[in-house]
């Protein structure tokens, strides 16, 4: 009954893609979608906390592409960029990981 899904890069393509029809899934964080590679649909109409987390230095989504999907997703959501880190996260593993767990921490009780 506390399911969550962590998704990182082309994870979240099919990821996003069966929110619509996994009633179990509680919550979802993204790490790193690759919105220049899909237009991720799947999301616009979950209504579920969401996190989606980039980096500021990611080749595959421009900061201004992130924004403006997030914008666009239903409430609740949540989004964080760090600065400096990379699609990869080299040297970013631990603090991406903390902010996943806190989010499932809060978004699934």
């Amino acid at each position: 009954e506390k399911l969550g899904i962590a998704a990182y890069s082309f994870g979240a393509i099919p990821s996003f893609a069966a929110m619509p029809f996994a009633e179990q899934v509680q919550a979802i964080a993204a790490i790193s979608p690759p919105l220049s590679l899909s237009h991720l649909d799947g999301l616009k109409g979950y209504l579920r906390p969401k996190l989606l987390i980039s980096g500021s230095r990611d080749n595959f989504t421009p900061l201004s592409a992130f924004d403006a999907y997030f914008e666009a997703l239903p409430e609740p959501k949540e989004h964080q960029v760090i600065q400096g880190a990379d699609h990869f996260w080299w040297g970013y593993e631990e603090e991406v990981g903390e902010k996943v767990s806190n989010f499932f921490s809060h978004a699934l009780g």
